[in-house]
C-alpha cells in the first residue's frame, strides 16, 4: 500500500524544496552574474602590495561533500517540525545531458554531473561545465536551464574584498522535471556582504573561514500558485580550499496553496569530504597592508548549494 503524507507532511516537503532550491539559486544567479564559472585572473595591487593570481577551486569528478543539516519550521497554524539529515553531494563525469532537459546553448560536453541524497534518497543533480558553470539544476520537482535566466547586479570583481556588499537579481523560468514543461517563474533578489575571517570548528575539522551575510527575497510562481521567501544568515567557507563548513539562516516562507505561513531556522555543517587538493587554491589573500580579498564566484556557487538543500528538507 502506498504511504499517504499527511497534511503536515506535505507542507513540511513543499518548505524543504523551495528553501533547498532558493539557496542554490542565490549562488548560481550570482554565479552567472559575476561571469559564469569559477574564474581566474591577474590581480595587480598598487603601492606596495604584490601582483597576483585570484583563482578558485573547480570541482573535479572524483569529489565528495557530506553536510548535516538541521531544520525547525514553525507553521502559522501552531504546528511544528523538526528535521535533521544528512546531505551528500558526489562528483562524476558524464559526455552528455539527458534530452528531457532540452539544452542547446554552446557548452559542449564532457560534463560534470552532480548528484544528490538526503540520507540516501536521490535528491537532485546539477550538470556542469568541466570549469563548473551550471547549465542545469534540477531538485527532482522543477528545473533550471541556464538559457532561461535573466541575471543582473554587481559587476564581476576581480576579487571580492572583506568588507564590501555585492548584489543581484534574477528571473528564471521553471521546468517541470517528468515532462520538461513550462511550469513557472521565479524572481529573485539578494544582497552579499563579506564580512570577516573567523576560526570555525566542525566534524570535518578546524576551519579559518570567511563569514558571509546574506539578505534573500524570491516570489515562486509555480503550476498557477504563488509563494515569496525571505532568507537572512551567515555561511562561512575555507580560505585554504574554497569549500563550505557552515552556515545558519533564518526564513519566512508563505504556503498560499494551503493558506499558511512559516518561520524556520536552519544550521548546517560540513562533517566529512573529498576533493582534489592538488586543485584546491585558497580564495583569500593577505596583502602587506592586511586588506583580505577572495573570488567571488566561489562565494557563489557554495551559497547557491546551501540554498538548494534547505529548500527541500522541510
Amino acid at each position: 500500500m502506498k504511504y499517504r503524507m499527511s497534511f503536515n507532511e506535505r507542507v513540511c516537503f513543499l518548505s524543504r524544496s523551495y528553501l533547498k532550491s532558493l539557496l542554490i539559486m542565490a549562488i548560481l544567479a550570482m554565479f552567472f552574474g559575476c561571469g559564469g564559472s569559477s574564474s581566474s585572473g591577474d590581480d595587480t595591487e598598487t603601492g606596495s602590495e604584490q601582483e597576483r593570481s585570484v583563482t578558485a577551486y573547480i570541482n573535479q569528478p572524483s569529489d565528495s561533500f557530506t553536510n548535516r543539516y538541521n531544520m525547525d519550521a514553525t507553521y502559522s497554524n501552531g504546528e511544528k517540525r523538526s528535521v535533521s539529515y544528512l546531505h551528500k553531494e558526489v562528483f562524476s563525469q558524464v559526455e552528455s545531458i539527458p534530452e528531457k532537459y532540452a539544452y542547446s546553448g554552446p557548452i559542449l560536453g564532457p560534463y560534470i554531473l552532480k548528484t544528490e541524497t538526503e540520507d540516501g534518497l536521490l535528491s537532485g543533480y546539477d550538470y556542469m561545465s568541466a570549469l563548473n558553470t551550471v547549465i542545469i539544476s534540477d531538485n527532482l520537482d522543477v528545473f533550471k536551464r541556464i538559457t532561461d535566466r535573466t541575471v543582473t547586479g554587481s559587476e564581476d570583481p576581480d576579487a571580492v574584498v572583506v568588507g564590501d556588499t555585492y548584489n543581484f537579481s534574477e528571473e528564471s523560468t521553471l521546468f517541470d522535471s517528468d515532462t520538461g514543461s513550462e511550469s513557472g517563474q521565479e524572481l529573485t533578489s539578494a544582497v552579499f556582504t563579506a564580512e570577516e575571517i573567523e576560526t570555525v570548528t566542525t566534524e570535518a575539522g578546524i576551519f579559518d573561514a570567511l563569514r558571509i551575510s546574506c539578505e534573500w527575497d524570491s516570489t515562486r510562481t509555480l503550476r498557477g500558485v504563488t509563494d515569496t521567501v525571505q532568507i537572512s544568515g551567515d555561511m562561512w567557507i575555507a580560505v585554504d580550499t574554497c569549500i563550505f563548513v557552515k552556515t545558519s539562516n533564518n526564513a519566512y516562507r508563505t504556503f498560499n496553496l494551503y493558506g499558511l505561513t512559516a518561520i524556520i531556522s536552519m544550521e548546517a555543517e560540513l562533517i566529512e569530504y573529498s576533493i582534489d587538493t592538488s586543485q584546491a587554491s585558497s580564495i583569500i589573500h593577505q596583502n602587506e597592508s592586511s586588506a583580505y580579498t577572495l573570488n567571488i564566484d566561489r562565494i557563489i556557487k557554495t551559497f547557491s548549494e546551501v540554498k538548494r538543500s534547505a529548500e527541500t528538507s522541510l
